[in-house]
């Protein structure tokens, strides 16, 4: 027989009593909107750690309930708006070593309830605009140990921290800057939003 590869378009979308769901080990692929709308999903059950998933556009978009996978996978690709609006989603465990290469789209994260995150080096080939804008609980962006002369990605977007909490605090490593004061320029797009809260060793 053959096995489920992909959850394609629109599968569960608006299935909105769904509270979990348990998915193969062969699944490789979620595509554009297949779980958007499942405002009362909270868990997505795997049975492995060993698999990797693309997560494409909308793909759990306004998911307000969804916390994460029972078991997290090797991700390289999360779409345009992919987690946008889920509200209890409180960490992403996907900027590790991992995921190495990993691509994260437009407002991928919009809105999100993250209340930190930290950065590696080499992790992230590419992130498009507002990937996290609009966490709004999002005190901490630890970038100490984020150094872009060590395999840094191929594309960073514009405001990628767009209108997150406005007493946060971004830690950066010294390599950030040219000066003390001034910023390489390949930074601002992840610094702007709140220039007088740097702190960097």
């Amino acid at each position: 027989a053959n096995k489920l590869t992909t959850i394609e378009d629109s599968t569960f979308s608006n299935c909105r009593l769904m509270t979990d769901i348990s998915l193969p080990k062969s699944i490789t692929s979620i595509k554009h909107s297949a779980f958007l709308q499942c405002t009362s999903l909270e868990e997505i059950k795997l049975p492995s750690e060993n698999m990797e998933i693309e997560f494409g556009e909308f793909a759990f978009y306004n998911c307000k309930d969804f916390r994460n996978f029972s078991i997290q996978p090797t991700v390289k690709k999360i779409g345009e708006a992919c987690f946008y609006n889920n509200k209890s989603l409180e960490f992403t465990p996907w900027l590790d070593e991992r995921n190495e290469g990993l691509d994260i789209g437009r407002s991928a994260f919009g809105g999100c309830g993250f209340c930190g995150l930290s950065f590696k080096s080499g992790i992230i080939n590419s992130m498009d605009s507002s990937a996290f804008g609009s966490c709004s609980l999002l005190q901490t962006i630890d970038l100490s140990d984020f150094d872009d002369s060590d395999n840094p990605p191929q594309w960073i977007g514009e405001d990628i921290f767009r209108t997150v909490a406005t007493d946060g605090t971004i830690i950066l490593s010294k390599n950030a800057f040219v000066s003390q004061d001034e910023l390489k320029p390949n930074w601002y797009d992840f610094c702007s939003y709140r220039r007088r809260n740097w702190i960097y060793w």
